[in-house]
């Protein structure tokens, strides 16, 4: 794979949950309990693996995943920890228009840099973005970095 075909911001999507509860002869809640089980097994190792590499991770809740909150608010932290958004769709129709925001998103993001004192450290260093004097900026960032 050439580095420029690797992709640079990851999106999960969270689908399946019924039909993996109507396999098993489930109601479809105990799939959408079993996804959101699952997700919590990996989360933190997305979060901390998204934070190593420096990229903003898109989450979507399609469906009735939509509708289950504790997963909602796993997909939602992972993006908030990285930079990145969260979505709901209830209807896949409107799929393109989720894209479509995370394409303007990401092209109208800025590039902050600065070099640590010390190669030698590589802590998890925290990052706060402040603006003054713009009331009416919206400001999202990662919450911190991996020098």
């Amino acid at each position: 794979v050439k580095a420029r075909q690797v992709p640079r911001h990851v999106a999960i999507i969270m689908d399946g949950n019924g039909r993996w509860a109507a396999a098993r002869g489930l109601p479809v809640g105990e799939g959408h309990r079993e996804g959101a089980r699952a997700l919590r097994r990996t989360v933190e190792a997305a979060i901390d693996r998204a934070k190593v590499v420096g990229v903003p991770v898109y989450t979507i809740a399609e469906g009735d995943a939509s509708k289950n909150l504790a997963l909602v608010r796993q997909l939602t932290a992972i993006s908030q920890a990285t930079g990145g958004v969260s979505f709901q769709v209830r209807d896949p129709d409107n799929m393109a228009e989720i894209f479509e925001k995370v394409a303007e998103d990401l092209a109208h993001g800025y590039l902050l840099f600065f070099q640590p004192m010390s190669i030698e450290d590589h802590d998890w260093r925290e990052l706060q973005v402040l603006v003054s004097g713009k009331k009416d900026l919206k400001i999202r960032a990662r919450e911190g970095f991996y020098p």
